[in-house]
């Protein structure tokens, strides 16, 4: 029978604790000798008394420690109260989280489905959070969807602003948490915001045609007129921003000009824009 000092611990746990441990008594049977069924709750109640209540929960017996292979511990030759956290061996000890799948960089484009994937091995199951640049996604944020208990997380139309790094973090309350980071960037076709407009323009003066383009990768920006690619002159430039300048304009200028911009996507055209060239 537990002594009165020991009986005084287990009037301590709550009695939910002692319920559940009362089960593990019943396995007293399978020890074979090794730990007397008495000691064994004791064991568990002192687990939970010093706040140990995760392991409890899924260690199935204490095994014999180095210190005493020799000795039977429902002997008494160790004491309960000697025995500490870092020394405790159990057939069912639980896991720190394990990220087994890394996450990695995604491409997407601008509306596409875009996913991360944080496979996690880990006893007891861990909790899975996600971050987006160190901000907390939220479960009830539609435009994200988590599944597979938290190890997928689907984006599910991808905006040009979702560019960044996502993060899963693992926890279990068994160890350290783990986490693994990756990287979304945001791939778009490009686009014309800003096409070139119909202009009639005076002999001898400079016209600049209009062109601004938004993609990633950067749309390179070329102009064509008619059917022919217009070819930078000394009076003729295509500029960074992707406008075309006519220095002095002569009537050989006047026609329809269209901007093409490309990238590794596609490609996008304007519509036609007319440039009239007047007399002085």
């Amino acid at each position: 029978m537990p002594s009165g000092s020991n009986m005084n611990d287990l009037l301590k746990v709550p009695l939910v604790h002692v319920l559940t441990l009362a089960a593990f008594s019943l396995a007293e049977t399978l020890l074979k000798g090794l730990l007397g069924g008495a000691f064994t709750l004791l064991f568990f109640c002192h687990l939970l008394k010093e706040g140990q209540a995760n392991l409890a929960s899924f260690c199935v017996l204490p095994l014999a420690l180095p210190a005493y292979e020799h000795h039977t511990i429902s002997s008494g030759t160790a004491s309960l109260l000697s025995l500490q956290y870092d020394n405790l061996f159990c057939e069912s000890r639980g896991r720190a989280p394990l990220i087994s799948t890394p996450l990695e960089t995604v491409d997407a484009l601008v509306e596409d489905v875009a996913k991360f994937v944080c496979v996690v091995e880990s006893y007891p199951e861990p909790e899975i959070t996600w971050t987006r640049n160190s901000i907390p996604i939220r479960l009830f944020d539609t435009r994200y969807s988590i599944q597979r208990n938290g190890q997928l997380l689907t984006i599910l139309s991808v905006e040009d602003s979702d560019d960044g790094v996502y993060c899963c973090t693992a926890d279990n309350g068994v160890g350290a948490a783990a986490q693994s980071c990756g990287a979304l960037q945001v791939k778009m076709r490009p686009k014309i915001t800003r096409p070139p407009i119909n202009v009639e323009i005076i002999e001898g003066l400079k016209a600049v045609l209009p062109c601004t383009t938004m993609g990633n990768p950067k749309p390179s920006v070329s102009w064509v007129k008619g059917e022919t690619v217009v070819k930078e002159t000394a009076r003729i430039a295509v500029l960074d921003s992707g406008n075309l300048r006519i220095h002095n304009v002569q009537r050989e200028d006047a026609g329809q000009y269209r901007c093409v911009a490309k990238n590794s996507l596609g490609t996008a055209y304007s519509k036609p824009a007319t440039v009239v060239v007047e007399g002085e």
